[in-house]
């Protein structure tokens, strides 16, 4: 108190955020681009406090230079920093508080601007193009839902995930389709372990950086796009912008940096008797349809080797321009974004769910 006293003698108040992000990745990531947004338009802030623990090294400086800002995560003896800078007087601090559900609100506004690489990450970035054999450009980045990181980050959700965890051999066909096409693949964030391992000999984060390190997001600057099983590593593209595809996603998205240029094949769901729920069903279904296969209410359906070999071949396709829309195809997607648009009990982005994915499973547009 006694130096934020002699500080408002010649300074304004110090101007905290408090960002509650409850040890998620994608919650931090997307809060941090929505503070970018707010200082690109004049908005200033002189301290983020980050209520977790868990920290990404690489990512913390970046948006430390990109907001002119101190982070401050909640460690062991940081945690009592952030107690002291929260119950000083309200005449010598201000305390903005937001929380990682804050990105389902419709006024949420994301940086247009793609984050810079300081000098020492692109020399990190091109010594990793040597080593791993890559260019620029001509890789695919992925990562896979395993059940480790939810373990130890996340033990209370531990059984509510349980069916979420990606199933390494439905992406075999996935990466031999990438590697068909002369592009590179590199798996980040958490290593495929138990089931989610892929059978598929290419590089893995932990064989040359950690979670968190700069090679990662050195790494993410430069894919062509991200292939996300259902997990949310796929954030580390968020600032510099790179097109996401989701496989076995959630039915349900916000807003988010490259909403527009994702791609989109969601879990499928149906009852014991047999039927297929449709995209308005599960949209306006009490509960979650996860929660209800946990029960045993419903059956998780997740994609096929053959609906994701599909799904990559429509992102390259739209990324290198040559994608042609039939009108059935515009039909079907204007269908999706009308059920979306229509859905008030939060705001959604209508998503861009693969072509052939709709076609060969036209019940979803019931």
């Amino acid at each position: 108190m006694v130096i934020l006293i002699f500080r408002s003698l010649i300074s304004p108040k110090l101007r905290i955020y408090v960002l509650a992000v409850d040890g998620e990745f994608a919650g931090f990531v997307s809060l941090m681009e929505c503070l970018r947004h707010d200082i690109q338009k004049g908005d200033a802030i002189d301290v983020i406090l980050i209520l977790s623990k868990w920290k990404h090294e690489t990512l913390d400086m970046l948006y430390e230079s990109a907001t002119n800002s101190k982070i401050i995560r909640g460690g062991v003896v940081t945690k009592h920093v952030q107690q002291a800078l929260l119950t000083q007087p309200r005449c010598l601090v201000t305390v903005t508080e937001r929380a990682s559900w804050n990105f389902f609100l419709s006024e949420v506004q994301y940086a247009d601007s793609v984050m810079e690489l300081p000098p020492s990450l692109l020399a990190l970035r091109d010594s990793l193009f040597q080593e791993l054999k890559l260019a620029n450009d001509e890789y695919v980045l992925m990562s896979v839902y395993t059940k480790d990181y939810e373990r130890e980050r996340n033990p209370r959700f531990l059984e509510t995930v349980r069916l979420l965890e990606t199933h390494g051999d439905d992406l075999v066909e996935g990466i031999d389709f990438i590697r068909s096409q002369n592009l590179g693949v590199v798996m980040v964030g958490s290593p495929d372990t138990g089931r989610s391992r892929v059978l598929r000999e290419f590089p893995r984060l932990a064989e040359f950086g950690k979670l968190g390190g700069p090679q990662e997001v050195a790494l993410a600057s430069g894919c062509r796009f991200f292939w996300t099983d259902n997990v949310g590593a796929w954030w580390l593209i968020a600032p510099f912008q790179r097109p996401v595809l989701h496989t076995n996603f959630h039915h349900k998205t916000p807003l988010h940096p490259t909403a527009g240029r994702d791609l989109y094949v969601p879990r499928r769901y149906m009852t014991p008797e047999g039927k297929t729920l449709s995209l308005r069903e599960m949209l306006y279904r009490e509960g979650s349809p996860n929660k209800a296969a946990l029960r045993g209410e419903l059956v998780m359906i997740r994609n096929s080797p053959a609906e994701i070999v599909e799904a990559h071949q429509e992102m390259m396709a739209r990324i290198d321009g040559s994608w042609i829309e039939t009108p059935s195809m515009r039909a079907r997607h204007n269908h999706v974004v009308k059920l979306y648009s229509n859905y008030r009990a939060q705001p959604l982005h209508p998503m861009r769910i693969a072509a052939s994915f709709l076609e060969r499973h036209e019940e979803l547009l019931r």
